[in-house]
C-alpha cells in the first residue's frame, strides 16, 4: 500500500526531472504575441538593487556589497584574504 504511493511518488518526480525544459515564462510568449500584432512591448521589469554599506569588524572601515539574502559579512574584503 503505502510502497505503492512512493513508487507513484517517485516516478512523477523523474517525469518532472525528464521533461524538456523550454527555457521561456509565459511573458515572453505574451511579449512575442504583442510584438507580432504591432502593438508596443514594455520593458522588462526588473528588481532594484540594493547596496548596503557594512563595516568590518576587524579594520572598523565600510564596504559596500549586493543586499542578498543570508548572512552579512563580518570582514571587508581585504581582511578576508
Amino acid at each position: 500500500m503505502w510502497v505503492d504511493d512512493l513508487q507513484k511518488r517517485r516516478n512523477r518526480a523523474q517525469a518532472k526531472l525528464d521533461e524538456p525544459k523550454a527555457g521561456r515564462s509565459k511573458a515572453d510568449s505574451v511579449v512575442k504575441i504583442r510584438a507580432s500584432e504591432g502593438q508596443s512591448v514594455p520593458p522588462p521589469i526588473t528588481a532594484p538593487t540594493a547596496i548596503e554599506v557594512l563595516t568590518c569588524t576587524r579594520c572598523a572601515t565600510g564596504f559596500e556589497r549586493l543586499r542578498v539574502r543570508g548572512r552579512k559579512p563580518t570582514l571587508c574584503p581585504e581582511c578576508r584574504l
